[in-house]
């Protein structure tokens, strides 16, 4: 029986067919994360293990000083490491402040947000910015809304992540319909507000996460569960036109997603996220969303330490993160190559 691999001539004829129906046969390039050219490492002068995850933006590293839930202090360091200036957090009238995230824009606004207590154990939900020099300070009282995550936009404008409660921080049944992400104004009206409680299944996804906002729009990663992490990543314009991208399966990861350790949008609108996998002796990935393919592909990161371990800090033009196996003082910046 004759078959094509005794006629080399039907092979060639069938594979000149195949090429002119499915056209020119393309391999997608690979994603890297490249040092900067233009920007070296910098060590900052105070380590940054043992406190929440700094935050980048408008050219300056942020570092919450003191106790975890309450830190009075925000240090912000500029691309050299120099200490550019130190933000004390305080809000009238309050002897406690508990901080639920904070975060610097690309022009430079501080943000923080969380909830404070009078000396009558009043409690109450709040939402404050600082001018990018730290000098001048706004601040609104936000109940029965309780902003968990935090980001500034360019314009100016204000987004948060949040739950409305009661002084108890708890749940009522009156509480289901209000909208958790919301905007405000940089005088601190709000502008708008979308995505009801009652959309979502449990509140640990609303409570813990990443926001990050742009020019065009803001980002903002979720997750529920406490091991063998599924995410969704939704982006928001700022007319609340919503998509969402599941984020379920890393490539590579065998032990499925132990836990995330930063997003960043960074100025050209790439979006990437970094998933730690449950297995530590695997190596953290770096993801950059395909939003053509509504699809994650893993980036190329060239560092020497093994595992690889990255926090993504932010972004402006240029990614700035932590490399495990550096300094815990030391961040370093690359561009994104496609």
């Amino acid at each position: 029986m004759n078959s094509f691999r005794d006629c080399p001539l039907a092979w060639s004829r069938v594979i000149a067919a195949l090429v002119l129906f499915a056209g020119p046969i393309t391999m997608a390039a690979e994603l890297r994360l490249t040092p900067s050219a233009s920007r070296q490492p910098v060590t900052l002068p105070v380590s940054l293990e043992g406190k929440r995850m700094a935050t980048y933006g408008g050219g300056a590293l942020v570092v919450a000083e003191g106790d975890m839930a309450e830190p009075g202090v925000f240090s912000v360091y500029g691309a050299n490491g120099n200490l550019l200036s130190q933000v004390p957090l305080k809000i009238p009238g309050a002897s406690r402040v508990v901080v639920y995230d904070y975060s610097r824009s690309a022009a430079g606004t501080l943000v923080a947000c969380g909830f404070a207590e009078s000396p009558g154990v009043q409690r109450a939900p709040y939402l404050t910015w600082f001018s990018a020099d730290g000098s001048s300070q706004k601040v609104i009282r936000t109940e029965p809304y309780y902003p968990f995550l935090c980001a500034g936009a360019p314009d100016g404008s204000l987004w948060t992540v949040g739950l409305e409660m009661n002084a108890n921080l708890q749940e009522k049944p009156e509480h289901r319909e209000s909208p958790v992400l919301r905007r405000f104004s940089p005088d601190g009206r709000q502008l708008g507000a979308w995505l009801p409680r009652s959309s979502f299944p449990g509140s640990a996804e609303l409570v813990r996460g990443f926001l990050v906002a742009s020019n065009k729009r803001v980002g903002w990663l979720r997750w529920s569960a406490d091991s063998g992490l599924e995410a969704v990543y939704a982006e928001i314009t700022p007319e609340g036109e919503i998509t969402s991208f599941p984020l379920k399966q890393i490539p590579g990861f065998k032990s499925g997603i132990g836990a995330f350790s930063g997003m960043a949008l960074t100025a050209d609108g790439d979006a990437l996220v970094a998933a730690v996998p449950g297995d530590k002796t695997e190596a953290t990935a770096v993801l950059w969303l395909d939003r053509s393919k509504a699809e994650w592909r893993r980036v190329s990161v060239p560092v020497a330490a093994s595992p690889p371990f990255f926090h993504i800090y932010g972004a402006d033009t240029e990614l700035a993160l932590y490399a495990g196996g550096d300094d815990k003082s030391r961040v370093r910046f690359f561009r994104l190559e496609k």
